[in-house]
C-alpha cells in the first residue's frame, strides 16, 4: 500500500510540475498547443524511468 502511495503521488507531483513549467513558458512568450498529450506524457515517460531506476538498484527488494 505504501508504495502505490509513492507513485501516485510521484505522478502527481510530476503531472503539477509540466504544467506549472508550461505556465513559464507561456507568461515567457511561447505559444504553447496544449494537448491531452502534451500534459500526461512527459509525467508518464518520466514515472518508469524513475520506476526501472528503482528496480535496477535493488531498492525495490523487501529487506528481512
Amino acid at each position: 500500500m505504501n508504495r502505490i502511495v509513492k507513485y501516485v503521488l510521484l505522478f502527481t507531483f510530476l503531472f503539477l510540475m509540466n504544467i506549472f513549467n508550461f505556465t513559464i513558458l507561456a507568461t515567457l512568450g511561447f505559444q504553447l498547443t496544449m494537448s491531452e498529450s502534451s500534459y500526461m506524457v512527459p509525467p508518464v515517460f518520466a514515472f518508469i524511468v524513475l520506476y526501472a531506476i528503482h528496480k535496477r538498484s535493488g531498492e525495490g527488494k523487501k529487506s528481512v
